[in-house]
């Protein structure tokens, strides 16, 4: 078996798999670690993968100490299963080249789109022939309502939940349609533009919450919706390094 874990800005899984399959995860808050030491009683990993987009992870990395197994410590400068094109892979976030690692293993030999709507969205692109070539990075839905709010003098804070009309009628609906259906015609236009040059794309998205995604089947009907894509690429990488002597 191997484990993987990613660690994001505010949320935090892990996942066991047997070969390609998964087999059981666990969710959590980045900085509530409680049960991902519940999760590892029962787990016999032969190795396991590692991705933090934050700093500070001794605790993290003292458990899987604990499980006397290989561990990779995955980075944007790891070795992957395909081309990365990317000109700063020492700058590039773990988090990034696992989801796209994971794109690559669902939809092999095809050009695909990588939307990671979390903290952030990241648009990562990697062609069919298996080159990654690099992404965006924008606020998320949750930042832009707190970008907002802390930026101005008088606009509130709200969230997503309400009335989400084309136009807003008043100053919460206003901001919520602003974010929400902002982030809507982004995800449109990026994915309108790579169609445009890309014959045949295909969009994967994950991360965020499962009604935020929601928004994005308004705009593209053959949107993948795969929760566990970064743990999927985890693995792939993971795999692949295990044929390496320097792991």
């Amino acid at each position: 078996m191997n484990l993987v874990i990613d660690i994001g800005n505010t949320f935090a899984k892990a996942a066991v798999f047997k070969g390609n399959q998964l087999q059981k995860a666990v969710h959590f808050r980045r900085n509530d670690l409680g049960p991902l030491e519940a999760f590892l009683e029962d787990v016999e990993p032969i190795a396991c993968a590692f991705s933090s987009v934050a700093d500070h992870t001794e605790n993290i990395e003292a458990m899987l100490g604990r499980l006397n197994c290989r561990v990779l410590h995955v980075t944007g400068q790891t070795p992957v299963p395909f081309v990365n094109l990317y000109s700063t892979p020492r700058t590039l976030g773990s988090d990034r080249l696992a989801a796209v690692a994971g794109a690559y293993k669902l939809l092999p030999g095809k050009n695909v789109l990588v939307i990671d709507a979390g903290t952030c969205i990241t648009y990562d692109f990697i062609d069919a022939n298996g080159c990654y070539h690099g992404g965006n990075i924008s606020p998320g839905p949750a930042m832009r309502f707190q970008m907002l709010h802390e930026q101005t003098a008088r606009l509130p804070l709200i969230d997503e939940d309400g009335e989400k009309p084309l136009l807003g009628d008043d100053t919460k609906t206003a901001i919520r349609s602003g974010v929400l259906h902002g982030v809507r015609y982004e995800m449109q236009g990026y994915i309108n533009e790579l169609s445009e040059e890309h014959s045949n794309l295909k969009v994967i998205m994950t991360g965020g919450k499962k009604k935020n995604l929601i928004l994005s089947y308004e705009i593209w009907n053959d949107i993948v919706h795969e929760p566990y894509l970064v743990e999927i690429g985890l693995n792939a990488i993971l795999q692949y390094n295990l044929n390496t002597p320097k792991l």
